[in-house]
């Protein structure tokens, strides 16, 4: 992703929004996740005035029955996506239509990532998607929202906007994501953007490690990386005898001992990505009363909901004499 300092305002933005089908069921190794079924653009000037619109449907060959969940929230029927151009033509005219120097701008930082993976999987270039910004992180800065992650919807209720069209049709959001823009501050929003994206700093971290590319949460918390994490302070490995505790989200927190510098907090969070496969973070903090406090609370009210459900089990039938 661009940072803020290596943009300029004076440029045309292609503001786009994709629709995607997904799986049925866990996609296997070497297939594809998300399979991409419209792209919706609008071009804008650096008054952030539209020029020019670009609306292609896809027909989906990976995953041609549409999940029920795309259905709802969409509105399409796999009729419809079946009408469509296939998805070659329709990235090769979209790439035409954007031209040489543009600036992409999506809603949320998904829609990149899913076009990148699907023109990887199909064997086409993904680099000329570079530069791009997620419009959304300008403007919960600017609406004093700190990293919050807000809807269109809600970014139109807040400027008090019309919202004729219907949301989840990939022109009509990139439309939307236009006429926010136009309400935005870009050239602060534009010099701030490095900011806005970095990491927030986590308090009494002492270790971070990424893991990418994997195909369980199993394989995720029995990785070397994490289940054989050292002491910080010497390098010794650390006591994992206590239980990992599961969070919502994908999350995971156990407490760590090291024989000399006393205990810690690892957390363990993943993130699906485009192509099924789990990122993951392993990170470890010094513990602190709090943490190790909510830990304790967590594994007491886990171990009551296990003796609950076993002093719930049907008892066998005892053989009659």
């Amino acid at each position: 992703m661009l940072l803020g300092n290596e943009m300029e305002i004076e440029m045309n933005y292609i503001v786009f929004d994709l629709e995607w089908n997904q799986p049925w069921n866990k996609p296997a190794p070497g297939t594809l996740g998300n399979e991409v079924i419209q792209i919706g653009a609008v071009k804008v000037d650096e008054s952030a005035k539209p020029v020019a619109e670009f609306d292609r449907m896809i027909r989906p060959v990976h995953h041609k029955k549409l999940h029920p969940y795309v259905k709802k929230l969409t509105g399409l029927r796999s009729a419809d996506v079946a009408r469509g151009g296939s998805f070659h033509e329709a990235v090769s005219d979209f790439r035409a239509w954007c031209g040489e120097e543009a600036c992409f701008v999506t809603w949320g930082g998904e829609d990149v990532p899913v076009l990148k993976n699907h023109l990887s999987f199909c064997g086409l270039a993904d680099d000329w998607l570079d530069p791009w910004i997620d419009l959304q992180r300008i403007f919960a800065s600017q609406a004093g929202l700190g990293r919050q992650q807000k809807s269109l919807q809600f970014a139109l209720e807040y400027f008090g906007m019309e919202q004729e069209k219907t949301f989840h049709d990939a022109c009509n959001d990139a439309r939307y994501t236009a006429q926010i823009m136009a309400r935005l501050d870009m050239a602060r929003g534009l010099a701030e953007y490095e900011s806005l994206i970095a990491p927030e700093p986590k308090p009494g971290l002492r270790v971070m490690k990424t893991l990418t590319g994997l195909a369980t949460r199993r394989d995720a918390l029995r990785h070397e990386e994490v289940s054989q994490m050292l002491c910080p302070d010497c390098g010794a490995l650390l006591d994992e005898s206590r239980p990992w505790l599961s969070q919502p989200g994908r999350r995971y927190m156990r407490v760590v001992r090291c024989g000399e510098h006393g205990e810690f907090l690892e957390r363990l969070k993943m993130t699906k990505t485009a192509d099924g496969c789990l990122d993951a973070t392993a990170m470890l903090f010094d513990a602190q009363e709090e943490s190790l406090a909510l830990y304790d609370r967590r594994a007491a009210s886990r171990d009551e909901k296990r003796r609950a459900r076993r002093a719930n089990r049907p008892k066998p039938e005892q053989p009659r004499q």
